[in-house]
């Protein structure tokens, strides 16, 4: 292991653990958005699912 092996070791790993963590943190947001979009559709299916029954039984 020369000097500048020993001084770019340590940027290379700092700089893969900032990316896995903005990695990390961009997953979750994407989870997070999913989540929220599922939700919405979950909240919005028994009205509609409510108004076709009612529609279809007149």
């Amino acid at each position: 292991l020369n000097l500048l092996e020993a001084i770019s070791l340590p940027i290379l790993i700092r700089t893969q653990t900032t990316t896995d963590y903005h990695r990390k943190r961009q997953n979750r947001k994407t989870g997070e958005l999913i989540l929220e979009k599922r939700a919405k559709l979950i909240s919005a299916l028994p009205i509609k699912s409510y108004t076709c029954m009612k529609n279809y039984q007149e």
